[in-house]
């Protein structure tokens, strides 16, 4: 073997090494990607999910509310005398319900806004994660300062 071969097999391998810790690199950044992802997926999951819970309990709060006037406006049936009173009493009762569910569909909405706002936080971790890992590729890919000489 001569000189020269040994030298052209040194540089081949160095090149094999040097596409070697690219090809790892590459491979490092597109599972930061990938965990981006997956991350973002589940707090999109999760906030979704609040928002369900939310809706539910919307649900329940207005079935409750229903639930409780029905039972103000027995109580108000059987005891009042007067037409002027249970009509009073009925009007109250509905006002107290309707008060219940604007608590319970402003306690919604926030829950809402909030979930809304978790997805934007997750979107845009993801982009910077994504951001990164591009810039991280990027840097490996330029030419060395070794390369220039």
């Amino acid at each position: 073997m001569t000189n020269g071969n040994v030298a052209t097999l040194k540089a081949d391998a160095k090149k094999t090494v040097s596409d070697l810790e690219d090809i790892i690199s590459h491979a490092k950044v597109d599972a930061e990607k990938a965990k981006a992802d997956v991350e973002n997926k589940m707090a999109h999951a999760k906030a979704d999910a609040e928002n369900a819970v939310s809706d539910l309990e919307n649900i329940i709060s207005h079935k409750k509310a229903d639930a409780n006037a029905g039972v103000e406006k027995l109580k108000a049936k059987f005891g009042q005398d007067d037409e002027l009173g249970k009509k009073a009493a009925y009007a109250k009762v509905d006002a107290k319900a309707d008060a219940e569910k604007a608590k319970a569909d402003v306690e919604n909405k926030i829950a809402h806004a909030k979930a809304d706002a978790e997805n934007t936080k997750a979107d845009v971790e993801n982009k910077i994660a994504h951001a990164k890992a591009d810039a991280e590729n990027a840097k490996d890919d330029a030419p060395d300062d070794g390369a220039l000489q």
